[in-house]
């Protein structure tokens, strides 16, 4: 989080009030140097609030609820066919079906053993039993999570876990007297050091709160908080 004005950290302080309570806040660490920042102190409890709560209705609006889930079940179909036991099972019976098709094309040219037979019989035992876990493993296939559930756990966990939700989908808060600029983290990065570029807004939404912000003010004021999710 920056201060609006002159652009330095905006960090959490405290101090002492004159009948002995503890104010907790936010503070420009710009004030410390020079006296000549306006950003004022905001209570910490009311600014966290502010941000989590703002956060939370941008990325719970139905239409990026429904988008997000949309990739995680793809992201989940794609991990379970990479990595499936059903993707094993079908390279084991492929193998099999193969070995059974060398020893017929071996019958047929007439060599034929009690070696060769009961070769034949294990492999095709084998197909049998692999044919059956493949079934079943179809069967727990489709009982992958459904759209309505991940949207469930979506909108659940993340109020359960606030910080978790500020550390994945905010990028930068610019914080101002009387509003709160908010962007959201997106990438399409495939390596870690790829560099993000910001080009265009795929996301914003604008929303006034009347809240009790300042710590040395009573009277209640008006905050406008900008969200915007860049690409």
């Amino acid at each position: 989080m920056k201060c609006g004005y002159c652009g330095k950290p905006v960090n959490s302080d405290a101090g002492t009030s004159k009948n002995g309570s503890i104010m907790r806040y936010y503070k420009c660490s710009g004030k410390r140097v020079s006296k000549q920042c306006q950003l004022r102190p905001i209570r910490k409890e009311t600014l966290e609030t502010l941000i989590l709560e703002s956060v939370l209705e941008a990325f719970e609006t139905p239409q990026n609820l429904l988008k997000f889930a949309d990739d995680v079940m793809l992201l989940l179909k794609k991990q379970y066919h990479d990595h499936s036991v059903l993707n094993l099972l079908r390279n084991d019976l492929a193998k099999v079906e193969k070995s059974i098709s060398n020893l017929l094309d071996c019958m047929e040219q007439g060599i034929s053993t009690a070696s060769t037979k009961n070769r034949l019989e294990e492999l095709e035992e084998k197909r049998s039993l692999l044919t059956e876990k493949i079934l079943m493993e179809q069967y727990r296939e489709r009982q992958l999570l459904t759209k309505d559930e991940i949207v469930k756990h979506i909108s659940t966990a993340l109020r359960k876990n606030p910080k978790q939700l500020i550390d994945l989908l905010v990028k930068e808060i610019r914080l101002y007297n009387d509003k709160i600029e908010i962007d959201l983290h997106f990438t399409d990065k495939k390596s870690p050091d790829d560099e993000n570029h910001w080009d265009f807004c795929f996301y914003q939404c604008e929303k006034s709160y009347i809240v009790d912000t300042h710590v040395f003010k009573s009277k209640p004021k008006e905050y406008r908080v900008k969200i915007k999710l860049k690409v």
